[in-house]
């Protein structure tokens, strides 16, 4: 029986000695892959810092860039109101010392109207355009990853 508990005493001293030599074995290869994950996340942070700072610049930019339109078009909501209380309150007549004196200058200025009217439209056309391809930037930027 005294022989059955020594081998059982070497068993458990080479079980503990071999779990302990391949501890200390793998350790470094442990502490290795640790420090080798722990870079990686921190060179994806600072990739991710990186990508966010660039889409936060934009997307100021694009803020500045829509009050500046919104800032033209308040201007000439302004002109379209001006010019309709002109012509409501008869200050587009040729007697109040308008220089639009006869029917012909009346009509060249109602085709300036015309074609700045146009302009406005198309100016118009390039601001939804800019407007909806911010909407597209921001709906690429807070769309949830799945």
């Amino acid at each position: 029986m005294n022989e059955g508990k020594i081998y059982a005493v070497i068993a458990l001293v080479g079980f503990v000695l071999g779990a302990t030599l391949t501890r200390f074995y793998y350790k470094g290869e442990i502490n290795e892959i640790y420090e080798a994950q722990e870079q990686a996340v921190k060179v994806q942070e600072e990739r991710n810092d990186e990508i966010h700072r660039e889409q936060t610049k934009k997307l100021a930019e694009a803020f500045v860039e829509r009050d500046k339109a919104m800032e033209r078009v308040n201007g000439l909501l302004l002109d379209i109101e001006r010019l309709r209380n002109q012509i409501r309150g008869g200050g587009m007549s040729a007697t109040n010392g308008n220089p639009i004196e006869s029917d012909a200058g009346k009509l060249a200025y109602c085709r300036g109207l015309l074609a700045e009217g146009a302009d406005l439209l198309i100016e118009g056309g390039r601001v939804c355009g800019k407007v909806a391809t911010d909407k597209d930037a921001l709906s690429l930027l807070v769309k949830p990853k799945n």
